[in-house]
């Protein structure tokens, strides 16, 4: 064992509580939702949902719209999904309905795997604790075992590598795990917000058309 109780590091201790929490998420949640959970923690380091871009965009196809009408639109489509799949529903149909329709499936589904995500870090925060004792139990079992050396010393280590397997499990769980579910919550909220206001944007900018207005899913 290798507690470093002035520095509040113990390699032993820290691979404990992570590996194990990794194996018990991975074996409660299975590989397919504990990749998309990993890849929504990662896409947190980029920007979201950009307003003044997906605005611009939108402009220009509304203003191609009020020309032409929505069938005979050639202009590129947003580059956020949701909005592409959305726009694309309206001028191949040429009705705001479907507008709004495409948009609340499209959104649903976004909503859904954020969830989905969120709950994944959830349930890994439940489970970093209880490595963190498992850490110290390990190490209550490793004096047990030992022999040679000063006993006062062996006995330090091991209730040093106790003491920071269950604070490292806290703290994961407290720190890390359960802000990152949250963040992914807030992230799509924030955008899914953006994206309504800009179709209810659009929507008025393209009303002089004389379609009839979708009502918000």
């Amino acid at each position: 064992m290798s507690a470093d109780t002035a520095t509040g590091y113990d390699p032993t201790a820290l691979a404990i509580v992570l590996i194990g929490t990794a194996i018990a998420t991975l074996a409660r949640c299975g590989l397919v939702e504990f990749s998309r959970a990993i890849v929504a923690a990662r896409d947190l380091s980029f920007p979201g949902f950009h307003t003044a871009r997906m605005k611009s965009s939108l402009a220009q196809i509304a203003r191609r719209v009020r020309k032409r009408g929505p069938l005979c639109v050639d202009e590129p489509l947003p580059s956020d999904p949701i909005l592409a799949e959305t726009i694309d529903a309206y001028l191949r149909t040429g009705s705001l309905e479907n507008l709004w329709e495409a948009a609340a499936e499209m959104q649903g589904r976004r909503s859904e795997a954020a969830t989905r995500a969120s709950a994944v870090f959830v349930q890994a925060a439940e489970a970093a604790p209880v490595f963190g004792l498992v850490g110290t139990l390990y190490a209550i079992t490793q004096l047990s075992f030992a022999s040679g050396g000063n006993p006062a010393v062996l006995a330090m280590g091991s209730a040093g590598t106790a003491a920071l397997s269950t604070l490292y499990g806290v703290l994961l769980a407290h720190l890390v795990l359960i802000p990152l579910g949250h963040a992914i919550g807030r992230r799509e909220s924030r955008d899914a917000n953006a994206r309504a206001e800009l179709l209810h944007w659009f929507e008025q900018q393209v009303e002089t058309t004389g379609e009839r207005i979708g009502q918000a899913a």
